[in-house]
Formats: C-alpha cells, structure tokens, sequence
C-alpha cells in the first residue's frame, strides 16, 4: 500500500517530536514505542518506510539486536558539532532546537494535508466523469427517442 502521511501523522508527530526532544542521540524502536505507548511493529514500520524523516544507524543493540534510529535533522547537526560518536541510548545529545522541530511537524502536516487534498480532487473529478458519462447518455437517449 505504501506510507501514507495523512494515515500515520498521530505516530509521525509522535516519533518526530519526541526524537527532537529527548536527550539521547538514537533511539531503538522498542523503547520508542515502549516511551510513547505506541505499538513496536507499526513504529518500526513508520521509521523504516519514512526514510527522508528518520535515519536507520548501523549500529546494532546488543541486548536487543535493533537498530538504532535518529531524525536526519539531527544526525546532520552531529556532523556540524563535530559529535559523531556511535549511536546507542546511552549517549546524550542537545535537543533539536525549536525552529528545526516546528519546521519537520509542518512538513509532516502539510504532506499529510496535500494528499487529502489530491485525494478529495481525485474523487471530485470521478464524480464529474460519471455526470458527464450519465449526461452524455441521457442526451444520446433523448435524441434517439425524438428522431
């Protein structure tokens, strides 16, 4: 079916916020999910399907055998601050700073609003082909019958 914003922006607003805010660098899934009483699986989905968000790290948990995940925002910001130790939950890194956050929640927001938007005109043009069809079909009728 394929990610869809509109159908997951209550856990992408979730995931997003909390990862800016918390004061570890990477996150595993199951204490994302454990942190924000979200279900593992569909975490894990959303981080793994939305990947311009969240960045998948290498580094693998040793006592849970997951991956670790950050937002890309603030994996790049490691970069700037030169602080490119390994991911893990134990290591601490400054919040993303407010004007970044609200920037990646609007982004999320507006992609979630463009597809209902493109999904409510995809519907309107179906109902204006089939009153067209309906039309055209009555007109056809009408003529027949006259003739």
């Amino acid at each position: 079916m394929g990610k869809k914003y509109s159908k997951d922006l209550d856990e992408l607003i979730a995931l997003v916020s909390y990862l800016s805010m918390t004061k570890y660098k990477s996150m595993r899934p199951s204490r994302l999910a454990q942190r924000l009483s979200l279900d593992k699986s569909n975490v894990l989905r959303i981080l793994n399907e939305y990947k311009a968000i969240f960045r998948k790290s290498q580094v693998i948990s040793h006592t849970s055998g997951e991956h670790y995940y950050t937002l890309h925002l603030r994996y790049a910001l490691r970069w700037v601050n030169e602080d490119i130790n390994q991911d893990n939950d134990d290591t601490v890194q400054e919040n993303l700073p407010p004007e970044y956050l609200t920037t990646l929640l609007n982004f999320v927001v507006d992609r979630a609003a463009l597809e209902e938007t493109t999904k409510n005109t995809q519907i309107k043009n179906i109902v204006t082909m089939i009153a067209a069809i309906i039309a055209a079909l009555a007109a056809i009728t009408a003529a027949v019958l006259s003739a």
